[in-house]
């Protein structure tokens, strides 16, 4: 390989670099034309309109006018456009049909010895930039196709106590080690629960669950809980379903439960994953509520935890 040293603004040897320091220098020199004529043209027609001097007045608020509709206006939009167009291409494979052809040709002519490693550089930077934008928008596809985890409401301190005792109460082979770092997201789904069993018809809640289960049990695909439930129960139980999944990663993880360090949730916390663990009070609220039945209301928040996160 033959080392060739030249300068940036070499057009031969770094065309790629050159020619960007070049629209770099002209659109700055572009612009400041533009601040300056539209200054001097502005304060002319201001002083010609004091002086009563109308056909100057005419005269440069004419050409100020059009200097603003076609140079300021339509160059904006010019601009806009040309930017979010290569911000497109900058964030799909669009752009790998520019910046591998132009990257590769910079780096086979330093190999060659016909061009300078600026361009390599310059390249390289586009390239890498391609990949990571491209990189972005395929991870920001891929949490809402999972379904975008949102944080839980913030919950009073009357509820975070109630969370608080529950844990307590419990069965210390069902309190999580972390039960203290969770109870902001425990409380906030304790509230839901609570609202959701004071206000939610009853009727429709088992209603909606038997209809889930029937599509189960018949092969049938399995309608989306918002369009079979009442606007406010499905929110109250889409906020309990966010509030009680936890862990990390972008699979949740289901199977038997076995306490909180066997089973599904011992595998999600060892192996890495979402979790969905409710805490005590919730199945209290709803067996209190709906007695027998609680567990077909139970089951209809699963059910969103799984359309949100299987």
């Amino acid at each position: 390989m033959v080392t060739v040293n030249t300068s940036m603004n070499d057009p031969v040897r770094n065309p790629v670099t050159a020619g960007f320091a070049q629209s770099l220098r002209a659109g700055a020199a572009g612009l400041a034309y533009g601040v300056r004529m539209t200054w001097t043209l502005g304060a002319e027609t201001v002083a010609s309109l004091v002086r009563g001097d109308w056909e100057n007045a005419k005269r440069y608020g004419s050409v100020l006018a059009e200097g603003i509709v076609k140079g300021w206006l339509w160059g904006t939009i010019r601009t806009a456009a040309l930017l979010v167009w290569g911000g497109i291409k900058m964030t799909t494979p669009l752009g790998l049909f520019e910046t591998v052809p132009t990257w590769w040709k910079a780096v086979k002519g330093v190999w060659e010895g016909k061009r300078g490693k600026w361009d390599v550089l310059l390249t390289s930077l586009f390239l890498a930039a391609n990949v990571i934008g491209m990189a972005g928008v395929a991870t920001g596809s891929l949490q809402m196709a999972k379904g975008s985890r949102v944080e839980p409401m913030p919950a009073d301190s009357a509820w975070v106590e109630v969370a608080r005792q529950g844990w307590e109460a419990a069965d210390p082979k069902d309190v999580p080690s972390d039960w203290a770092l969770r109870l902001p997201q425990d409380a906030t789904a304790i509230r839901a629960v609570q609202r959701l069993a004071s206000t939610a018809p009853k009727e429709a809640l088992i209603g909606a669950s038997q209809q889930v289960k029937a599509a189960l049990l018949n092969g049938e695909q399995v309608p989306p809980l918002e369009e079979i439930l009442p606007p406010e129960a499905f929110q109250y139980i889409d906020e309990i379903a966010r509030a009680q999944v936890f862990g990390e990663g972008e699979h949740l993880v289901i199977g038997k439960y076995a306490g909180q360090d066997a089973g599904y949730i011992g595998a999600a916390r060892t192996e890495g994953g979402l979790y969905y663990n409710t805490h005590p009070e919730v199945y209290a609220t709803l067996k209190a509520a709906f007695g027998d039945q609680a567990g077909d209301v139970a089951w209809l928040i699963n059910q969103r935890v799984l359309e949100l996160y299987a």
